[in-house]
């Protein structure tokens, strides 16, 4: 670490959690996650590990990381003044793609008094499957599976990958269980954490746009200076410019789902026009639900409001244990994400040359209906 990392030693028994991810950038919802992830879990300190390569991620990305450098310098300034937490380069300094096995095992070494608790979100955790080693990433330290409001009784259970049910056993309430060999705990924990998110914060910076209440002061001074997500003299993205439907029925059905779609407290939603893009629809909208249960909860009263409008959508897809839901109501295609799904499929980067469609939102006004967007040319 530069001479860094020899600062982290551990005592014997102290709780050590781990903290992993791009922080492409850190944010001030990735501190107040860490906050009271260590206040929740008694924790002695957090240490934040910037991955190198992360497997998901690559140069030809069109919204590629960060220099890893860069964002571990981002990562120390943040967590400056917070004396539980620290950083640690163990995936800097290693070659090749980061894995959370291999970080896993070399943190044990370096903290052999220590107990790992490995934090991660319960949108990654489900996916654990398709990890390398999953089984050994469970049994080298705790898992504490964070998520957002509300969490329901069994939501561990429900969450559990197929490989980690063979190997744990759940305890009385759901939320909790212990590896029968190793010994370590998988702990459910409900966090409010700030609904910000990296992507948003990156497109804003490229777009100049102010983000100071979304990252520390220091960070956005480095960020600013780097110019890593700046675009120099950039054309305005489509998804910039905002249009309004001129067909008037058209209208009314966007407003009449994005009204169901607030009615149970969806966030962010972003229509655009993309007529001119494909045939199969004229409307893709997308919308931030916080739970499985809540996305649940925005897609049945978009269906009801469809159906009571004598306009049923096409079809459903998405289960009740899924991360999203789709919802084909023919010249509308609904997205309903929980937000780390949201950023990973990119919807608005995928429809990067759709116009986003007006809408006249809470605070935007008293009317929550849509402007009406100019018909389809023949």
């Amino acid at each position: 670490m530069s001479g860094r990392e020899s600062t982290l030693n551990s005592a014997q028994g102290e709780r050590i959690g781990v903290y992993g991810g791009t922080f492409n950038p850190i944010h001030e919802g990735h501190l107040k996650a860490a906050r009271e992830v260590a206040r929740a879990l008694s924790l002695d300190r957090i240490v934040f590990v910037p991955s190198a390569t992360p497997p998901h991620k690559s140069a030809e990305d069109d919204d590629p990381i960060a220099p890893a450098e860069e964002r571990f310098a981002w990562v120390e300034a943040a967590i400056r003044g917070e004396p539980r937490f620290e950083v640690s380069d163990v995936e800097l300094a290693r070659e090749g793609k980061s894995f959370t096995v291999d970080t896993l095992r070399l943190l044990r070494e370096r903290f052999p008094g220590a107990k790992l608790v490995f934090v991660i979100g319960h949108d990654a955790f489900v996916e654990m499957d398709t990890w390398r080693s999953p089984d050994e990433v469970i049994a080298l330290a705790d898992l504490a599976v964070v998520a957002r409001p509300p969490v329901e009784a069994d939501s561990l259970e429900a969450w559990l990958p197929d490989f980690a049910r063979e190997r744990v056993e759940l305890e009385v309430g759901g939320n909790g269980a212990r590896h029968r060999e190793a010994g370590t705990r998988i702990d459910v924990l409900e966090i409010g954490a700030l609904d910000i998110s990296a992507s948003q914060i990156r497109e804003d910076l490229a777009q100049g746009r102010d983000v100071a209440d979304q990252v520390p002061a220091e960070v956005l001074a480095m960020l600013e200076q780097s110019g890593y997500y700046s675009r120099v003299d950039a054309a305005p993205a489509p998804n910039d410019v905002e249009i309004a439907i001129e067909d008037e029925e058209q209208a009314r059905k966007l407003a009449l789902i994005v009204d169901a779609a607030l009615e149970r407290n969806a966030q962010e939603p972003v229509a655009l026009d993309v007529r001119e893009l494909t045939s199969y629809t004229d409307c893709v909208l997308v919308v931030t639900g916080n739970s499985q249960r809540q996305l649940r909860a925005i897609s049945e009263s978009v269906v009801k409001a469809l159906k009571a409008a004598g306009d049923g959508p096409l079809g459903v897809e998405g289960g009740s244990d899924a991360s999203w839901m789709l919802i084909d109501a023919n010249d509308i295609i609904v997205h309903v994400f929980q937000p780390d799904t949201r950023e990973l499929f990119d919807i608005e980067g995928l429809w990067e040359d759709a116009p986003r469609i007006s809408l006249a939102l809470p605070g935007q006004g008293e009317e929550r209906t849509a402007a009406p967007v100019p018909p389809r040319s023949a």
